[in-house]
Protein backbone atom coordinates (compact mmCIF):
# COMPACT_ATOMS: atom_id res chain seq x y z
CA UNK A 1 0.00 0.00 0.00
CA UNK A 2 1.44 3.43 -0.88
CA UNK A 3 0.34 6.51 1.26
CA UNK A 4 1.72 10.25 0.82
CA UNK A 5 2.73 11.96 4.09
CA UNK A 6 1.59 15.40 2.87
CA UNK A 7 -0.34 14.57 -0.83
CA UNK A 8 1.13 14.11 -4.07
CA UNK A 9 1.87 17.50 -3.89
CA UNK A 10 4.84 17.46 -2.35
CA UNK A 11 7.65 18.37 -5.27
CA UNK A 12 11.07 16.30 -5.90
CA UNK A 13 13.70 19.02 -6.61
CA UNK A 14 15.65 16.59 -8.79
CA UNK A 15 15.99 18.32 -12.11
CA UNK A 16 16.89 15.59 -15.39
CA UNK A 17 18.47 16.17 -18.28
CA UNK A 18 16.73 15.22 -21.65
CA UNK A 19 18.08 12.03 -22.19
CA UNK A 20 16.72 9.09 -24.38
CA UNK A 21 15.46 6.05 -23.56
CA UNK A 22 17.91 2.42 -24.07
CA UNK A 23 16.48 -0.21 -22.88
CA UNK A 24 12.52 -0.46 -22.78
CA UNK A 25 11.22 2.55 -20.26
CA UNK A 26 14.63 2.85 -18.25
CA UNK A 27 17.18 5.87 -19.43
CA UNK A 28 20.58 5.04 -19.78
CA UNK A 29 20.79 5.68 -15.58
CA UNK A 30 18.33 3.71 -15.10
CA UNK A 31 15.40 5.43 -14.48
CA UNK A 32 11.82 5.31 -15.75
CA UNK A 33 11.02 7.68 -18.53
CA UNK A 34 7.45 8.28 -19.22
CA UNK A 35 5.82 10.04 -22.38
CA UNK A 36 2.14 11.85 -22.78
CA UNK A 37 0.43 12.58 -25.62
CA UNK A 38 -2.54 13.97 -26.85
CA UNK A 39 -4.35 12.81 -30.10
CA UNK A 40 -6.74 15.83 -30.34
CA UNK A 41 -6.44 17.10 -33.56
CA UNK A 42 -4.18 14.50 -34.79
CA UNK A 43 -4.41 12.37 -37.95
CA UNK A 44 -4.06 8.75 -36.57
CA UNK A 45 -1.11 7.98 -39.18
CA UNK A 46 0.48 11.01 -37.18
CA UNK A 47 -0.11 10.09 -33.93
CA UNK A 48 1.26 6.20 -34.90
CA UNK A 49 4.61 8.50 -36.47
CA UNK A 50 5.13 10.09 -33.38
CA UNK A 51 4.52 6.91 -31.22
CA UNK A 52 7.06 5.14 -33.77
CA UNK A 53 9.49 8.54 -33.68
CA UNK A 54 10.14 8.13 -29.79
CA UNK A 55 10.18 3.95 -29.52
CA UNK A 56 6.86 4.31 -27.89
CA UNK A 57 5.60 0.29 -27.37
CA UNK A 58 2.70 1.26 -24.67
CA UNK A 59 -0.28 3.29 -25.10
CA UNK A 60 -1.89 3.81 -21.53
CA UNK A 61 -5.02 5.54 -22.11
CA UNK A 62 -6.21 7.26 -19.45
CA UNK A 63 -9.15 8.76 -20.61
CA UNK A 64 -12.23 8.45 -18.10
CA UNK A 65 -14.79 7.43 -21.36
CA UNK A 66 -12.21 5.98 -24.15
CA UNK A 67 -15.07 7.51 -26.75
CA UNK A 68 -14.00 9.76 -29.40
CA UNK A 69 -15.86 11.50 -32.31
CA UNK A 70 -13.08 9.87 -34.58
CA UNK A 71 -13.19 6.12 -34.65
CA UNK A 72 -9.84 5.58 -35.03
CA UNK A 73 -9.81 6.99 -31.18
CA UNK A 74 -12.03 4.60 -29.75
CA UNK A 75 -11.32 2.20 -27.19
CA UNK A 76 -12.22 -1.17 -29.38
CA UNK A 77 -10.17 0.30 -31.98
CA UNK A 78 -6.83 1.19 -30.56
CA UNK A 79 -6.68 -2.50 -28.68
CA UNK A 80 -6.77 -3.46 -32.26
CA UNK A 81 -5.58 -1.49 -34.50
CA UNK A 82 -2.19 -0.29 -32.01
CA UNK A 83 -0.69 -4.31 -31.74
CA UNK A 84 -1.11 -4.47 -35.72
CA UNK A 85 1.69 -2.19 -35.51
CA UNK A 86 4.09 -3.51 -32.46
CA UNK A 87 2.60 -1.23 -29.95
CA UNK A 88 0.77 -2.24 -27.09
CA UNK A 89 -2.53 -1.10 -25.38
CA UNK A 90 -4.05 -0.64 -21.90
CA UNK A 91 -6.85 1.14 -20.69
CA UNK A 92 -6.20 2.56 -17.36
CA UNK A 93 -8.70 5.37 -17.32
CA UNK A 94 -11.12 4.00 -14.67
CA UNK A 95 -8.79 4.46 -12.19
CA UNK A 96 -6.87 7.31 -13.33
CA UNK A 97 -9.18 9.23 -15.76
CA UNK A 98 -10.26 12.85 -15.21
CA UNK A 99 -13.74 14.29 -15.36
CA UNK A 100 -14.06 13.48 -11.51
CA UNK A 101 -15.08 15.97 -8.91
CA UNK A 102 -11.77 17.40 -6.90
CA UNK A 103 -9.18 15.54 -9.10
CA UNK A 104 -6.81 16.43 -6.49
CA UNK A 105 -8.29 15.12 -3.66
CA UNK A 106 -8.75 12.19 -5.76
CA UNK A 107 -4.80 12.11 -5.97
CA UNK A 108 -4.68 11.01 -2.32
CA UNK A 109 -6.08 8.23 -2.17
CA UNK A 110 -5.54 4.50 -2.52
CA UNK A 111 -6.99 3.46 -5.50
CA UNK A 112 -5.20 6.02 -7.76
CA UNK A 113 -1.81 5.30 -5.91
CA UNK A 114 -2.60 1.57 -6.60
CA UNK A 115 -2.69 2.80 -10.03
CA UNK A 116 0.17 4.51 -10.44
CA UNK A 117 2.25 2.04 -8.72
CA UNK A 118 0.61 -0.48 -11.88
CA UNK A 119 1.71 2.56 -14.77
CA UNK A 120 4.95 2.07 -12.98
CA UNK A 121 5.56 -1.56 -13.16
CA UNK A 122 4.59 -1.41 -16.92
CA UNK A 123 7.13 1.74 -17.09
CA UNK A 124 9.77 -0.34 -15.70
CA UNK A 125 9.01 -3.08 -18.85
CA UNK A 126 7.63 -1.12 -22.09
CA UNK A 127 8.83 2.55 -23.59
CA UNK A 128 5.32 4.27 -22.29
CA UNK A 129 2.86 6.95 -23.65
CA UNK A 130 0.50 8.18 -21.42
CA UNK A 131 -2.51 9.10 -24.32
CA UNK A 132 -5.44 11.49 -23.61
CA UNK A 133 -7.54 13.65 -25.57
CA UNK A 134 -5.95 17.12 -25.36
CA UNK A 135 -2.23 17.71 -27.04
CA UNK A 136 -1.23 19.99 -24.58
CA UNK A 137 -1.01 18.84 -20.86
CA UNK A 138 -1.63 22.27 -19.45
CA UNK A 139 -5.46 21.71 -20.38
CA UNK A 140 -5.53 18.08 -19.31
CA UNK A 141 -5.52 15.57 -16.12
CA UNK A 142 -2.55 14.10 -17.59
CA UNK A 143 -0.60 17.29 -15.71
CA UNK A 144 -1.42 15.87 -12.33
CA UNK A 145 -0.62 12.03 -13.11
CA UNK A 146 2.85 13.62 -14.21
CA UNK A 147 3.14 15.89 -11.19
CA UNK A 148 2.64 12.66 -9.08
CA UNK A 149 5.23 10.89 -11.55
CA UNK A 150 7.66 13.53 -10.76
CA UNK A 151 7.37 13.47 -7.50
CA UNK A 152 8.21 10.02 -7.71
CA UNK A 153 11.37 10.54 -9.60
CA UNK A 154 10.29 10.22 -12.79
CA UNK A 155 11.18 11.98 -15.75
CA UNK A 156 7.91 12.94 -18.10
CA UNK A 157 8.23 14.19 -21.73
CA UNK A 158 5.27 15.44 -23.54
CA UNK A 159 5.02 14.78 -26.89
CA UNK A 160 3.70 18.03 -28.51
CA UNK A 161 4.30 18.00 -32.19
CA UNK A 162 6.44 16.22 -34.69
CA UNK A 163 9.36 18.51 -33.78
CA UNK A 164 8.45 19.44 -29.94
CA UNK A 165 9.02 17.57 -26.73
CA UNK A 166 8.69 19.26 -23.46
CA UNK A 167 9.61 18.36 -20.34
CA UNK A 168 8.03 18.43 -17.52
CA UNK A 169 8.99 20.35 -14.67
CA UNK A 170 7.17 21.49 -11.61
CA UNK A 171 10.05 22.25 -9.33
Amino acid sequence: MIIWKNGPSQQNPQKFKTLPAYKDGLRKDGLVLIYTIGYGGRKFENFLSLLKRHGINLVIDVRRFPKSKYSEYVKENLEQELPKRGIGYVFMGDTLGGFRRGYEEYMKTEAYMREIKDLLDLAKKRKVAIMCLERSPKGCHRRYISQTLQDLGIQILHIIKDNKVQEENFS
